[in-house]
């Protein structure tokens, strides 16, 4: 939020324009005679706030003052991020509630998720957490695609099977984050292609297999000897 509203206008990040001067010198584009040394930053809500009606009001604006079409999908997601920065102080600044796991998953899955691919397409390169996994499955684009149902108990078969696919693409994009793979993001030639193939992934893929058998067999071992 902060860049954006300093991108429109710098004084959009700082306190109200409570006074008469300073509302007549906004009024008259005269904005350098606006005091803006160690004034205090408005908080996130009112940050928020003024970015979404900068949006909603973007037709009647001066070109000086539009939020660049880019960014403009915020004021789609006005009340996810609310509720986000709602948690956030509950948790952090009070510190006495936190939500339950199926309604984080519920507010992750319905509401941020998508806010996070729409952030991810104005990025100039590819976030490490939206890059398909070796396996093909990008899991942003995968958790995109699900729903939970606000109430659970509705189907409680349903809503297992829904979030146990929701924690394992959870998973492979957590690995996603420390994948040594060459994933050819860049493209290259089929030459170059194979020889990183050979030479980087196929050994990286035997270690991680025996790495994973051992762990299955130790498993075993101490279930026999319980």
């Amino acid at each position: 939020m902060n860049e954006i509203l300093f991108q429109v206008k710098p004084i959009l990040l700082y306190g109200k324009l409570n006074k008469e001067i300073d509302l007549v010198n906004a009024l008259t584009n005269n904005w350098s005679d606006i005091p803006q040394k160690d004034t205090k930053k408005i908080d996130f809500y009112y940050q928020l706030t003024r970015l979404t009606e900068l949006i909603k009001n973007d037709s009647k604006l001066p070109d000086d003052f539009k939020v660049p079409p880019k960014y403009q999908f915020i004021l789609t997601h006005k009340e996810a991020l609310e509720e986000l920065s709602y948690q956030r102080n509950e948790v952090i600044h009070l510190g006495d509630k936190i939500l339950a796991k199926y309604a984080y998953e519920l507010l992750m899955i319905n509401y941020i998720v998508s806010l996070i691919q729409e952030v991810f397409s104005i990025e100039l390169e590819i976030h490490s957490l939206n890059r398909n996994t070796y396996c093909k499955i990008n899991a942003i684009n995968e958790l995109s695609k699900l729903r939970l149902n606000e109430n659970h108990l509705d189907n409680l078969s349903l809503t297992f099977n829904k979030l146990k696919r929701i924690n394992h693409l959870k998973e492979l994009g957590r690995a996603s984050l420390e994948n040594p793979l060459g994933m050819f993001e860049c493209g290259g030639n089929e030459q170059f292609i194979e020889c990183i193939e050979i030479n980087q992934n196929e050994p990286l893929i035997d270690i991680a297999i025996n790495e994973a058998m051992l762990r299955i067999n130790i498993g075993k071992a101490h279930k026999i000897h319980k």
